[in-house]
C-alpha cells in the first residue's frame, strides 16, 4: 500500500509543469508564474528586498515595463545553497532586467501529464487487484476448501 502511495504522490510531481527558458526574443505573459535567477551583481542589489544570498526568485509576474523590469508578486526564493523557502515579504518586487541571467516561464507539459494519467490509472488497477484479492473475494471460506468425507 505504501509504495502504491508513493507511485502516485511521485507522478503527481513530475507531471503537468516545469519551467522552461524563454526565448531570448520573447517577453513572459502577465499572470504567469515565472522563476528569475539573478546574476552576482542581482544577488547583491536585490538583496535588501529578498534577503541575503538569494539566487532565484519566484512568483507570479505582474508587470513588464518598456525596459524590461519584471514587476513579481514572489512567494519563493532560492537561496545560493539550494534551499528554497517562501518569501514573507510583502508586494511586489521589482527586477531590472540587467540583474537577471534567465527567466524562466511555467509552462504545462502534456506528455507528462498523459504519462502520470496511465501511471495513477495503473496504480489504482493493482492496488485493486490486492484489496480483491486480500479482501475474501472468493467467499466466507476464507479460500480453504474443506476436508474430504
Amino acid at each position: 500500500m505504501g509504495a502504491v502511495l508513493s507511485a502516485l504522490a511521485l507522478a503527481n510531481s513530475v507531471a503537468c509543469y516545469s519551467y522552461l527558458p524563454l526565448a531570448t526574443e520573447a517577453a513572459p505573459r502577465v499572470g504567469e508564474r515565472v522563476r528569475l535567477q539573478l546574476t552576482p551583481q542581482g544577488m547583491t542589489e536585490m538583496a535588501r528586498f529578498l534577503g541575503p544570498l538569494v539566487a532565484e526568485a519566484e512568483g507570479t509576474l505582474t508587470s513588464v515595463a518598456a525596459d524590461g523590469t519584471l514587476g513579481v508578486a514572489v512567494d519563493v526564493v532560492q537561496h545560493v545553497n539550494g534551499i528554497r523557502e517562501p518569501w514573507s515579504g510583502e508586494g511586489l518586487v521589482s527586477f531590472p532586467h540587467g540583474y537577471l541571467t534567465e527567466v524562466r516561464e511555467r509552462v504545462y507539459q502534456r506528455g507528462k501529464s498523459i504519462a502520470a494519467g496511465v501511471a495513477l490509472g495503473g496504480a489504482l488497477v493493482a492496488l485493486a487487484a490486492v484489496a480483491l484479492k486480500g479482501g475474501g473475494a472468493r467467499g466466507g471460506s476464507g479460500g480453504t476448501n474443506p476436508p474430504p468425507p
